[in-house]
């Protein structure tokens, strides 16, 4: 079929230049013969002087502004940085005294009097243990790309960090701020980082902006300039362009180096450019080449009759031809609209001689083959995306537990282990909670087993929101047991989640009138951790935690208790 759509194919196409094309193009030369006939040499010469002389004075004027704006934004960032490293040695002078109080308060009120946004405070293994934010504390420093400078100021080997302006970490809406950090070495080991307003760099960037300068100088009658820095647009008529990186764009390779003049062509419109670079900028006047031609335009004025003449010809002729072929070339455009918007069922109708059967039997042969193939292709498709949802729905009920929605025993058996070799390869830490809801029986034999379902749900809910990160996972372990596994935390980590997870199982506040330790429904948890070595096993971890738990139990339960995986029950 391939085969004789081609030579199908073939025949039209050399009828179709002999009827059309060939006189088409032969008027078309004629007329560029006569434009190019007349001075146009001349003409151009003298406006190229013109225009150039125009492009150098805008150029000129808009480097010198933007250079003077670079000046004033590097005096203002140099002064900023000093204001926020006397201010980070003021802080940490505060907080490096002897009882100084470093709650979340306390920093929240020092925020606040010292006009900053926040306060981290790291000890010596880049662990953040205080924060005006309770959402950074347990956030480990060793794992941000900025490891190497974050280690050096806790261990002391650099006194004082400075960075550049960028976003907040946290994800408050108060603060869509940017943000200045400035870090100071801890007495002791650590570093206590601040995060600083910087958005006066971007008000200065507003009020002494480049736009209203380009928007002053005039380019003729239609043209305009443009300021780029690095190939990203830092001024330009449309504000909508702001921004945007024309690296890439063809047309800036032109005016990418030096000074000088070049023909541009942007989104289909030709311009005539003058351009500088300096430090980086690019600065750019552009005159529309219509503007730019207009005087010349005088000199086709002669030619003008003959272009019309030669049109009108050429419109008759096309008309003359196209006569005899609009009809099947409208039925034919018509199936195969239909055929591209998805309709293969639509078919050529109709008797034809000459090059249009041929065409008629290739175009309702190639939507029969399409429709052919497209339904075999759907078929397969479908059945290979039935199986995906059947597989994955199977993965669910095996690994997750259906009461509670997080993962179940089996996953607990599956994943840990493989977690542990992991890490064991790379000397990794890991942490292994396990946590029992206190008199969940008496609870069960007051409120009945329907509301200790709901109970078994929120509690699995509150402990899965206070394992934050992406590897940490919660899972049933039995009854009204779980088990928290949180890859690359230490002691001090696992200590805070599991304070963390107590205080939030308390503000579920869900009453428990039955429970030893208070009128609602409160959890015990048990915490090992360890640096994994090939020697341990994930029954080890389990069975430390379990211990752990019991002594949680034993010691009045709505508590947590540490053992060291080193130091095994006998």
């Amino acid at each position: 079929m391939f085969n004789r759509w081609s030579n199908s194919m073939n025949k039209v196409r050399i009828s179709f230049k002999n009827k059309v094309l060939i006189p088409t193009i032969i008027i078309f030369i004629l007329s560029i013969f006569v434009i190019s006939a007349n001075n146009y040499k001349s003409l151009e010469l003298s406006v190229i002087t013109e225009t150039n002389s125009v492009l150098n004075i805008f150029t000129n004027e808009i480097l010198m502004h933007v250079n003077q704006l670079d000046m004033i934004l590097e005096t203002t960032e140099n002064a900023l940085n000093d204001q926020n490293m006397a201010i980070a040695r003021a802080v940490a002078h505060i907080l490096n005294q002897e009882g100084a109080d470093t709650s979340t308060k306390t920093l929240q009120d020092l925020c606040r009097t010292l006009g900053l946004l926040e306060i981290n405070i790291a000890d010596a293994e880049g662990l953040v243990i205080y924060s005006n934010f309770d959402e950074y504390l347990g956030f480990d420093y060793k794992s941000s790309e900025h490891t190497q400078k974050y280690m050096a100021l806790a261990n002391g080997t650099m006194t004082e960090l400075q960075e550049k302006p960028r976003k907040s970490m946290s994800d408050a809406e108060s603060i869509d701020l940017f943000c200045h950090y400035t870090g100071i070495a801890r007495k002791g080991g650590g570093f206590i980082q601040i995060g600083c307003d910087a958005k006066a760099l971007l008000q200065l960037q507003d009020e002494i902006n480049i736009e209203m300068i380009i928007e002053e100088t005039t380019l003729g009658e239609s043209g305009y300039g443009v300021v780029l820095l690095d190939g990203v647009i830092r001024a330009h008529p449309d504000r909508s362009m702001f921004g945007r990186n024309v690296s890439d764009d063809e047309w800036y390779e032109s005016v990418n180096a030096g000074a000088g003049f070049a023909w541009i062509d942007i989104d289909g419109v030709r311009y005539y450019a003058g351009y500088k670079n300096s430090a980086g900028y690019t600065v750019i006047g552009m005159i529309p080449e219509a503007e730019y031609l207009k005087e010349i335009k005088q000199a086709f004025i002669n030619t003008v009759l003959f272009i019309v003449v030669a049109l009108i010809v050429m419109i008759i002729v096309i008309y003359a031809i196209m006569g005899r072929l609009l009809k099947p070339v409208k039925n034919v455009t018509e199936s195969l609209g239909k055929i591209a918007e998805g309709d293969f069922t639509a078919r050529i109708e109709g008797d034809y001689n000459d090059e249009f059967a041929l065409i008629k039997d290739a175009v309702n042969d190639m939507a029969m083959s399409i429709s052919s193939h497209l339904n075999d292709k759907l078929q397969a498709e479908r059945q290979a995306h039935e199986a995906e949802l059947a597989k994955l729905d199977l993965w669910t009920k095996v690994h997750y537990d259906a009461l509670t929605n997080i993962f179940n025993r089996r996953y607990l058996d599956e994943h840990l282990g493989r977690i542990m070799k992991s890490l064991s390869r790379m000397g990794g830490t890991i942490s292994v909670l396990m946590a029992d809801i206190d008199c969940f029986k008496q609870f069960n034999d007051t409120y009945g087993h329907s509301v200790g379902d709901e109970c078994l749900k929120a509690v699995a809910n509150a402990l899965n929101d206070s394992a934050k990160r992406e590897d940490d996972f919660v899972a049933r372990y039995g009854g009204e047991e779980f088990v928290i596994v949180l890859p690359n935390t230490n002691e001090k980590g696992a200590r805070m989640i599991a304070a963390r997870m107590l205080e939030n199982i308390r503000k579920r506040n869900m009453p428990h009138e039955k429970n030893d330790v208070a009128n609602c429904v409160t959890v015990s948890i048990g915490v090992t951790s360890s640096k994994t070595e090939h020697t341990h096993n994930e029954e080890d971890y389990i069975q430390r935690a379990d211990e752990a738990l019991y002594k949680s139990k034993q010691g009045g339960r709505d508590r947590y208790t540490f053992e060291s995986l080193t130091r095994m029950a006998t």
